[in-house]
């Protein structure tokens, strides 16, 4: 499963580097690392290989479990792509049509590599128990990019050179309700995850 997603998550962004037409463009590949999507996708692929290659010398050497670290990552990272998968199946889709959110490579990066993350983490990895402190940690991604997105979004603006709302978190100016309710929801992703993980 790690390498699974890996491999297709390197697919999915490699195919954003490529237009309708089959043209290549650098800049157009590097335009869509701004989305959390891919931003989460990239730091759940780093993590499921880094885990992967962990539990090979684990197995070579003998050993019962990986680093805490590195599982930590992975939990971090999982968390990152659920709040991808929730965000889709609970706002963007119902609000921005499901055709726009799974045509590829939305289905890799909104639905199979959250899967994948969340079955192999929960179900397969579970090396250490997951304390409630540690569990705090799958916050920070949805925190740091909730300012990198109020900074670009409302502080800066589109006309401005900033970002374009393209998640519509600041329609209405109700940033602040978009605010809570995503941290909101990452905090229960992360008890959930914790309570799997820990079954």
């Amino acid at each position: 499963m790690n390498a699974a997603i890996v491999i297709l998550t390197i697919i999915a962004m490699a195919s954003y580097f490529y237009d309708e037409t089959g043209k290549f463009s650098i800049s157009r590949g590097l335009h869509h690392l701004i989305f959390f999507t891919n931003q989460s996708n990239v730091l759940c692929a780093a993590a499921a290989l880094i885990t992967a290659l962990a539990e090979l010398v684990c197995m070579r050497q003998g050993s019962a479990s990986i680093p805490l670290w590195i599982t930590l990552l992975k939990y971090v990272s999982t968390v990152a792509v659920t709040v991808t998968f929730a965000t889709v199946m609970l706002f963007l889709g119902p609000v921005q049509g499901w055709e726009s959110q799974f045509k590829h490579p939305g289905f890799i990066v909104h639905a199979i590599t959250p899967v994948l993350a969340v079955v192999s983490y929960c179900f397969t990895e579970r090396f250490y128990p997951l304390g409630f402190a540690q569990s705090l940690l799958g916050l920070l991604p949805t925190l740091f990019y909730g300012c990198l997105y109020l900074y670009k979004v409302v502080k800066i603006g589109e006309e401005n050179g900033g970002w374009k709302d393209f998640y519509g978190f600041n329609k209405g100016g109700k940033w602040k309700n978009s605010v809570g309710g995503m941290m909101v929801m990452t905090f229960l992703l992360c008890l959930i995850l914790r309570f799997l993980h820990n079954m």
